[in-house]
């Protein structure tokens, strides 16, 4: 396997976020299987049916919401948080409308033949998989219904935009001479099927986000009130303790890591809002690097983390991930909020510390 320079132009986090996304759409047949495997699914009745939105008339329940975003593994979470699982529901909601608005059907065999191949990767029996699904409470034809709207949405996708998408041989050239891939002493004909790819699969995620901003100005998509004012509001979980203070202040919280691309993106802004509110008497902060053992709130350099503080870390966050934020004990956040948005991450830091100091 060749492995190719990256382009030379950076990618956003949103812009990987929306890669990551597009490919969730097209190409979720093994990776979602899999990871609805593992849904921790406890919600009682009356509010697992309260519509969150609806589109074109069809709605998407907050159990529906709630199963996407807790099937997901804890990595996937510091990418996804409600307010992105909703939109990508949306959109899949978009999709498949239009397809079978478009006379778009697919049949039993072809539905059969990729489940056959998710279920021979996964190293499991169908028998097995749908006995784990039922235990999360997925009705017996829930396995064939999912992957019959997925294919019907790649043939949709397939028969409108992806259809007229090509790579020149020009444009693959490029890339080669770009990322000078010569002089790594990677071959032009090497490397041209991997590039080739690569070109192609940037084309449809631009094809299928132009696509999907159509559909959805001519769709009619209603989200409850109660829905916007919790995407609206905070990501970070109350934890229901009581608010932890050095004295009369409540203490805030960053732990990170240097080489964490997530930490380096957000600690600019957590360590701005700390220190404004440090200077002001207002709270005790800390942002804890754990891979130096350095406090970055403080000119000194310290070289190891008071053991007092590891325990609170370890509490709110066991599996020990980066970025965590601790505000005052009583309200935790694993991961960042809101992608390539740094104005809403300093709006809720504020709004967390303006709460916590008010209390």
């Amino acid at each position: 396997m060749i492995k190719l320079a990256k382009k030379k132009t950076k990618e956003t986090p949103k812009q990987k976020n929306k890669k990551k996304y597009s490919t969730y759409i097209l190409v979720a047949a093994v990776v979602v299987a899999i990871i609805y495997l593992v849904v921790n699914y406890e919600k009682i009745f009356i509010q697992q049916s309260k519509v969150v939105a609806t589109v074109n008339g069809e709605v998407i329940t907050l159990k529906d919401l709630d199963l996407q975003y807790n099937s997901l593994p804890e990595q996937y979470k510091n990418s996804f948080n409600k307010q992105l699982i909703l939109d990508q529901m949306v959109n899949t909601r978009i999709l498949y409308q239009e397809a079978l608005a478009q006379g778009i059907e697919t049949s039993d065999e072809e539905v059969a033949e990729i489940i056959a191949l998710v279920l021979k990767q996964a190293g499991v029996t169908r028998e097995e998989f749908e006995a784990q699904l039922r235990k999360k409470g997925f009705s017996k034809g829930y396995l064939d219904n999912f992957y019959k709207e997925q294919l019907i949405i790649s043939k949709l996708l397939n028969k409108t935009i992806f259809s007229e998408i090509k790579v020149s041989e020009s444009e693959i050239e490029n890339y080669y001479a770009q990322n000078d891939l010569l002089e790594q002493g990677i071959s032009f004909e090497d490397a041209k099927p991997q590039i080739e790819n690569l070109i192609l699969t940037e084309k449809q995620t631009k094809s299928l986000d132009t696509y999907l901003a159509q559909l959805r100005e001519k769709a009619d998509i209603k989200i409850s009130l109660e829905m916007e004012q919790e995407l609206e509001g905070k990501t970070f979980k109350e934890t229901k303790d009581d608010v932890c203070k050095e004295g009369d202040k409540p203490v805030i919280r960053l732990f990170s890591t240097t080489n964490c691309p997530k930490c380096m993106w957000v600690k600019g802004i957590f360590d701005s809002v700390a220190k404004e509110y440090l200077a002001e008497g207002k709270i005790e902060a800390y942002h804890w690097e754990l891979d130096t053992g350095d406090n970055a709130l403080t000119e000194k350099i310290e070289d190891g983390i008071p053991k007092a503080e590891l325990v609170v870390f370890q509490k709110y966050n066991p599996e020990s991930t980066v970025p965590t934020f601790i505000f005052g004990c009583k309200y935790v956040r694993i991961g960042i909020g809101y992608e390539d948005d740094i104005n809403s991450e300093e709006s809720e830091f504020r709004a967390i510390i303006e709460e916590l100091t008010a209390s």
